[in-house]
């Protein structure tokens, strides 16, 4: 029985272990790999992360305030998804 699971091999090392990636490449990959913080590179993508969340939220906020509007202005609004409104006699 194959379980994909079983197998805790990282990307980088796949490639390091393929047949198909010239030598020079695997070495240039070392060498890249040597030289990163994970633990940079996670607080990056946290800070980022909670970027897109900020913005996320301030649009949101925009979108209810427009729909709040709309409604004053024109009457029900339906709403399609989250992000897609259609009017509604």
């Amino acid at each position: 029985m194959c379980n994909s699971h079983t197998n805790h091999t990282t990307p980088y090392e796949k490639v390091l272990s393929s047949k198909d990636v010239p030598q020079e490449k695997k070495e240039a990959l070392r060498q890249t790999h040597e030289t990163l913080d994970l633990y940079d590179l996670k607080r990056k993508i946290v800070k980022y992360a909670n970027k897109l969340f900020k913005i996320n939220e301030k649009k949101e906020t925009e979108r209810r305030h427009h729909v709040s509007e709309h409604q004053r202005k024109r009457g029900r609004v339906a709403y399609l998804s989250c992000m897609t409104l259609k009017m509604v006699k």
